[in-house]
């Protein structure tokens, strides 16, 4: 039975292990407008299988779109590093706009990374208005929210791709 309790452990293992982005993409199938796709983002990952099988089996109990559990496996990687060698593998659960949407206001008010969603959910707002169909002045808005949303993230953030509104207009 899903219910409360769901909702507060899943939004205790997003504070831990969640991490919201905004991805900026070039669009090139855009009629009018900039060719830009922004694309906001909640990637969960976990060596521990069980949890991120459990944080699926609450998404779809309660309708929230997901994408596909995917395993990352660092040893694999042709380019592993030594300590690579014995890691163990990442079990990884993203989760984008449609589900962003139906999934942060259940958590919003419990969660310990309010700022996070509060940008995440204004960047959502703003995306209905066409398919990468963005003005310059809403680009301008989105870039201000995800460079928030970055200063958030502390260390990881310097693993982003840093992006000027200039690159698209």
């Amino acid at each position: 039975m899903t219910g409360d309790l769901d909702i507060g452990w899943l939004a205790g293992i997003i504070d831990g292990e969640g991490n919201f982005t905004i991805r900026v993409r070039e669009n090139k199938e855009v009629s009018r407008g900039l060719g830009v796709r922004i694309q906001p983002q909640l990637t969960i990952v976990n060596t521990n299988e069980k949890i991120i099988r459990k944080v699926e089996r609450i998404l779809d109990d309660f309708g929230i779109k997901h994408g596909k559990v995917r395993v990352r496996r660092r040893d694999k990687e042709p380019c592993a590093k030594e300590w690579h060698k014995n890691s163990k593998p990442q079990y990884i659960i993203e989760i984008f706009g449609t589900g962003l949407r139906k999934l942060l206001p259940m958590i919003k008010d419990i969660s310990c990374k309010k700022e996070e969603i509060e940008i995440v959910m204004k960047v959502l707002e703003m995306r209905y208005r066409g398919k990468g169909e963005w003005t310059e002045e809403e680009l301008r808005k989105v870039f201000k929210l995800r460079e928030k949303l970055v200063k958030l993230h502390g260390r990881q953030a310097v693993k982003l791709k840093k992006f000027e509104i200039e690159d698209f207009v």
